[in-house]
């Protein structure tokens, strides 16, 4: 079931937030702060999207499905 959905930019900042589960506003900002610092703190094999486990609440780097950016590319 999918809780919530939200993009943010690279300060952290959330920029587009879309909840489908009522959570009190300090509910919110804590998700959003532990989402980004899950975010940031990831390494390039990890996709952007984060999993939120249901039974503790905590936020997980999805791992990506296939390279990110392409086979061919090469990172600076």
């Amino acid at each position: 079931m999918i809780r919530f959905i939200f993009l943010q930019n690279v300060q952290g900042k959330t920029r587009l937030a879309k909840y489908y589960v009522p959570y009190e506003d300090a509910e919110k900002h804590k998700i959003e702060y532990e989402v980004h610092k899950v975010v940031v703190s990831r390494d390039r094999k990890f996709a952007n999207f984060v999993e939120v486990s249901a039974t503790d609440g905590r936020p997980t780097c999805m791992r990506a499905t296939r390279p990110i950016g392409g086979a061919n590319r090469t990172h600076p």
